[in-house]
Parts: structure tokens; C-alpha cells; sequence
């Protein structure tokens, strides 16, 4: 009985619904990464308050095209290598951060 349940797991896991919600989250932590990144360094600059709102637009969607891109790279990396999916996702998310 426990074998069942632990190949159901593994299956869960090896599942393309897990990996899909899986990139989801990890591109949600992504972006807020570089969300956070383009504040801290905006900061430093400390320009006029125009200036700053400017800035922080266009470097919040440079941030979330690159983030959407870096998942769409990591994305069919995960597909073509759908046995070492997990591996894979881990040392893509370590070469994002």
C-alpha cells in the first residue's frame, strides 16, 4: 500500500499541472526579486520625484519582460529535459538569483 502512494506522489510530481503551477510560483518570486532589485537601486539614485516615477516604470517593465523571458528560456529547458525536471528548475532558479 505505501508503494502505491509514494509512486502516485512521484507521478504528482513528474505531473506537467505541477510543473506548470510550479513555473507560476516561480516566476511570481522572480519578478518580486527584480521588482525589488529596481527599487533599492532607484533609491540610490534619488533623482526628483518626476524623475523617479519615470525611472521606476520603465525599469519595472524592463524587470517584468526580462523575468517573463528567463521563464519562458527556463520553460523549454524544463520540456526538453522532462526527466531531470526538477534539477533542472533548481539550478535555473540559483543562475536567476
Amino acid at each position: 500500500m505505501m508503494d502505491i502512494q509514494v509512486i502516485n506522489k512521484q507521478s504528482q510530481i513528474l505531473s506537467p499541472k505541477f510543473s506548470h503551477t510550479l513555473l507560476i510560483k516561480i516566476a511570481h518570486l522572480i519578478i518580486q526579486l527584480m521588482i525589488f532589485k529596481a527599487l533599492k537601486f532607484i533609491l540610490l539614485i534619488q533623482p526628483s520625484i518626476q524623475l523617479k516615477a519615470i525611472l521606476i516604470k520603465q525599469m519595472l517593465e524592463k524587470m517584468v519582460y526580462l523575468a517573463f523571458y528567463q521563464l519562458y528560456k527556463l520553460e523549454r529547458k524544463f520540456m526538453k529535459n522532462y526527466q531531470n525536471q526538477q534539477a533542472l528548475i533548481l539550478i535555473q532558479i540559483f543562475n536567476l538569483i
